[in-house]
């Protein structure tokens, strides 16, 4: 297989998953999208906990590119 031929697939494949994503974005109701969110919100959570943080009232917060 040529390099140009699988520089192409790859760009392909990489354009059908985002095209995927996209479709899928924008579904706050979806079953897993929502049990996801909420596992991660535990999670965080958990960790706030366990370093003493009851409450985020009156704290400086810098959130860095954690998006989603």
């Amino acid at each position: 297989m040529s390099l140009e031929r699988e520089t192409q697939r790859v760009r392909e494949v990489y354009d059908g998953r985002t095209k995927a994503e996209v479709a899928r974005r924008g579904t706050p109701l979806d079953p897993f999208e929502l049990c996801a969110i909420h596992e991660r919100e535990e999670l965080l959570a958990e960790i706030l906990r366990r370093e003493g943080l009851i409450s985020l009232a009156g704290l400086r917060i810098l959130d860095i590119g954690c998006g989603t």
